[in-house]
């Protein structure tokens, strides 16, 4: 979206050059022909990453080891996954919502630490918070710069986060369908 309107406002820029300075104008319109095309790219690596279903021929776990994985090799950020062994047969137990919930939320807060943190490793842990009537908790963390978390949200009137944007809000969504909550907090480390 940014690129886009970007693009946008150089485009206009372009068009009233036009008449003045056509060189001028040309090259605007060849710069903002590439970052069309970035966005383009960028566009269809994030809708192809929303249709990578959480393969059915693995467990949850599994599923999340190998996006670690595939991200690490993408992006030559260390990812340091911590799931604990008494929750591994549970997680199964969860509803397939919850389960692509998890796995969404693993690869949105990856997707931002690469964007955004200037991170050179990330954590990625996955615990059961009560074993008789299971509740997981997924925490993510990274050793980057950190963030101003007013820039990404705010309290509404009940005192819950809100979030700005696309990936925070909708996770907040798909958390919030399965009864679960989403916080977005900075730390000192990252």
């Amino acid at each position: 979206g940014h690129r886009l309107t970007v693009a946008a406002v150089q485009l206009e820029g372009a068009q009233r050059l036009i008449s003045r300075d056509a060189a001028k104008a040309e090259q605007m319109v060849g710069i903002v022909r590439g970052q069309v095309l970035d966005a383009l790219t960028e566009l269809r690596q994030t809708v192809a990453a929303l249709r990578t279903p959480l393969e059915a021929d693995l467990s949850l776990p599994a599923a999340i080891q190998r996006l670690a994985e595939q991200y690490a090799a993408a992006t030559g950020i260390q990812v340091h996954l911590q799931i604990s062994d008494h929750a591994l047969p549970q997680l199964e137990q969860f509803e397939l919502n919850t389960r692509h919930t998890l796995y969404r939320a693993v690869q949105e807060g990856l997707t931002n630490i690469q964007k955004h943190a200037h991170a050179t490793a990330a954590w990625v842990q996955l615990t059961l918070t009560d074993e008789t009537s299971p509740a997981v908790l997924l925490a993510i963390h990274d050793n980057g710069i950190g963030i101003d978390s007013t820039a990404h949200n705010s309290t509404d009137h009940n005192g819950e986060q809100e979030f700005r944007g696309f990936g925070l809000a909708g996770l907040a969504e798909r958390a919030n369908q399965s009864n679960g909550t989403l916080q977005l907090q900075s730390s000192p480390h990252g």
